[in-house]
């Protein structure tokens, strides 16, 4: 959710789902973003590159 809508996003439906959004949740956002970066450099889109770049500081942000 955090990576296609937003991390506020994410909270809201983790805490309508009585989930915590929290280091689990950033943990597997890396996952994902690394997973987005190989997929687009295949693809050759730097574009896509860029926003999984930009999730993966958003993911170390939260990580602390």
């Amino acid at each position: 959710m955090a990576y296609f809508h937003g991390w506020d996003a994410a909270e809201l439906v983790a805490g309508a789902a009585s989930v915590a959004c929290n280091r689990n949740a950033a943990l597997f956002g890396l996952s994902l973003a690394f997973h987005r970066v190989v997929r687009a450099a295949r693809q050759n889109r730097p574009q896509r590159s860029a926003e999984a770049a930009t999730f993966v500081r958003d993911c170390l942000n939260r990580l602390g």
